[in-house]
């Protein structure tokens, strides 16, 4: 966004510097050139902990600011050209934001559009660049959020299991720990499946993963929507659970065990505010090993040095 409105304060002030004589919506121009210069100023202050509907408020304002420059310009040429700012709206919002901004944004943009061409007079000129814009608009909005969630879930969801990835839980650790962000009390479980090897080496690798894909279903239908299940590796997982205690995640824990037709066993460890969570997964580690050492015939050894090898 900060790219952007460098961009449009550059070019309003070369399109009043570069005129022969002074026009009506000039200062319109400037006003919204200094406008822009200030958000970038706010942005670059901000940074990460630019909230979001700050954002959002600078979307549709920049909706209504275009549609100004479209009723004020003085020429039906300039009108259209200017029109076509629109578009960069929507592939910013599809982009960066929500399905529900994109049609929000995409909605408002075809509106605000038509409302100032309405009060023009030359409104009947514009009505093939109103169509134009609005058909782009949505097109562009649509297709680019889609592409976007599509990529973003390829490269942060495990697509056998439909948690995330090791990826995806590095960037959630990194956004947590930027300034000003609350932390609030939380919980990790380490889950390993018991024999999954001799899962894969009796019935095959598609018996093993269909195991993977019923965990992945079984715990979607209990975890609750602030809880994070990470596939962490070919048969590891982490659930990372906020405002749980080790007694409350026992109990979740319990229950995901309960439904689960693959056997699998578990640790659990406080993950503090101020700890890495690399020392939690070592102690809900702990926790694990301890677990399947009191269970009979388990290759404790053979599973410690796997998971030795894949860290």
């Amino acid at each position: 966004m900060a790219v952007g409105a460098l961009l449009y304060a550059v070019l309003a002030i070369i399109a009043v510097a570069s005129r022969g004589t002074p026009q009506g919506n000039d200062i319109i121009l400037l006003i919204t050139a200094a406008y822009s210069l200030a958000i970038i100023v706010l942005l670059m202050t901000l940074r990460g902990r630019t909230p979001l509907w700050l954002l959002q408020a600078q979307v549709l304002l920049v909706v209504g600011i275009t549609g100004v420059l479209v009723a004020l310009s003085p020429t039906t040429i300039g009108a259209a050209n200017v029109s076509f700012r629109y578009l960069a709206i929507p592939i910013y919002v599809a982009f960066w934001m929500s399905w529900r901004m994109t049609v929000l944004t995409a909605a408002l943009i075809t509106v605000t559009s038509l409302f100032a061409y309405g009060t023009r007079d030359d409104a009947s000129q514009l009505l093939l660049t109103w169509m134009l814009v609005s058909v782009l608009t949505w097109f562009l909005g649509i297709v680019v959020n889609y592409l976007s969630r599509a990529a973003a879930r390829l490269a942060t969801v495990d697509t056998l299991t439909g948690m995330l990835n090791r990826s995806a839980l590095a960037t959630l650790i990194e956004l947590s720990q930027e300034p000003g962000r609350v932390v609030l009390p939380r919980t990790v479980v380490v889950i390993d499946i018991d024999d999954f090897k001799q899962i894969n080496d009796t019935q095959g690798h598609l018996a093993g993963d269909r195991a993977l894909t019923q965990l992945g279903d079984a715990w979607r239908r209990t975890l609750r929507a602030d809880d994070i299940a990470v596939r962490s590796g070919g048969d590891e997982f982490l659930l990372i659970l906020p405002k749980t205690s080790i007694a409350q995640a026992e109990a979740l824990v319990v229950r995901l065990h309960a439904d689960s037709t693959v056997p699998w066993s578990y640790g659990i460890a406080d993950w503090p505010a101020h700890e890495d969570i690399d020392i939690a997964i070592a102690h809900a580690d702990v926790e694990l090993y301890k677990q399947k050492r009191a269970r009979p015939n388990q290759p404790i050894a053979r599973q410690e040095a796997r998971r030795d090898g894949s860290t």
